[in-house]
């Protein structure tokens, strides 16, 4: 077992073709101009339901023992304006992957703009 958290993290390099999922958001923002995404919402939603479909990732370690969480929580970062001087504000927010895509993006826009 390892002592650190730093002892048990894992970095790994992997090449993946984003060109699907830039036109995506390309299609999605000509169809729906008034709620922009970015590549980032596509990467949430990934997360969101990798994690549905393999609960066994969403656990935690606490005193040697191993802990299922209780729903589905991701913390994320963001500017408050877009310049490199502005202050960063950190959310966290409870997700359900059954929910659709519209959904998820309706959820960090709100989350985002209460940040600001």
């Amino acid at each position: 077992m390892m002592r650190g958290r730093n002892e048990s993290a894992v970095y790994f390099e992997q090449r993946v073709d984003a060109g699907p999922g830039l036109e995506l958001v390309r299609a999605w923002n000509a169809a729906h101009p008034e709620r922009r995404i970015t590549f980032f919402h596509l990467v949430l939603w990934s997360i969101v339901q990798t994690l549905a479909a393999r609960p066994r990732l969403n656990r935690f370690t606490s005193g040697g023992r191993i802990y299922q969480r209780r729903g589905l929580w991701l913390s994320y970062s963001a500017k408050k304006a877009l310049d490199d001087a502005a202050q960063l504000f950190v959310g966290k927010q409870a997700f359900d992957p059954s929910h659709g895509f519209a959904d998820l993006v309706a959820q960090v826009h709100g989350g985002v703009g209460e940040g600001r």
